[in-house]
């Protein structure tokens, strides 16, 4: 939601930033699983093969679930997560 939400601030629209943001994040965990593969040589495969369904399911559902859904209700729904988000950091970071 960190992401999504500055590209929405900076004038980008919501469901291109949405998509934008889950392209580059598949890209980075693509790469990071290669260089973890290359740098340590082993892989958990009860862990990749979860991780691997979680995101088949979750990425036709995410893009479903964008395309449907009202720009302005979905701008406010990041909005409200990134804020969550980042109370929840803070009060973790402070022990408050």
């Amino acid at each position: 939601p960190m992401v999504t939400g500055g590209q929405i601030i900076s004038g980008r629209g919501v469901k291109s930033s949405v998509g934008s943001t889950a392209l580059a994040v598949g890209l980075v965990c693509a790469v990071s699983f290669l260089g973890y593969v290359l740098m340590e040589g082993g892989i958990r495969w009860v862990l990749a093969a979860a991780t691997s369904a979680g995101s088949i399911v979750a990425a036709p559902v995410a893009a479903l679930t964008v395309r449907k859904a009202d720009p302005d209700k979905l701008k406010v729904i990041i909005g409200l997560v990134t804020v969550i988000l980042g109370a929840l950091t803070l009060i973790r970071a402070f022990a408050l």
